[in-house]
């Protein structure tokens, strides 16, 4: 995946800190059907050429990487969930199991949000004009 954004700072001399304008799944015609929040993010790229506030600069996330952290973040919770009220179900009340599963789908999303944020961020490149 890539995407184009605008240096705000730079952070230190190896990240940089980046605007851009998010994508949608319909192809960023938003306007037309109203169900998504485009809308902009700022992002913290590592870069390692002399850019300056204002320079625009062309995000890239490896598409593997991409698709394997949104599995992560949306599915996965939705499995400890499921995974969470089968086994608490066996031994509680079902309205405690709910609130069990709920609790731990939470936690897992959480902690696999925290652990993405750790891992290696995005590169970003100086784009000519």
């Amino acid at each position: 995946m890539k995407v184009t954004g605008t240096v705000l700072k730079r952070l230190n001399e190896k990240n940089i800190l980046i605007k851009v304008i998010r994508s949608s799944a319909c192809g960023g015609n938003c306007h037309t059907c109203g169900m998504c929040q485009g809308g902009e993010a700022d992002i913290i790229a590592e870069c390692s050429e002399p850019v300056q506030e204002g320079d625009k600069v062309l995000v890239t996330i490896p598409n593997k990487r991409f698709f394997s952290i949104s599995f992560a973040v949306f599915f996965l919770p939705l499995a400890v969930m499921i995974v969470a009220f089968w086994f608490c179900n066996r031994y509680y009340a079902e309205a405690v199991s709910a609130l069990m599963a709920f609790l731990a789908g939470v936690l897992f999303f959480v902690g696999i949000t925290v652990w993405f944020r750790r891992l290696q961020i995005p590169k970003a490149t100086k784009k000519e004009d």
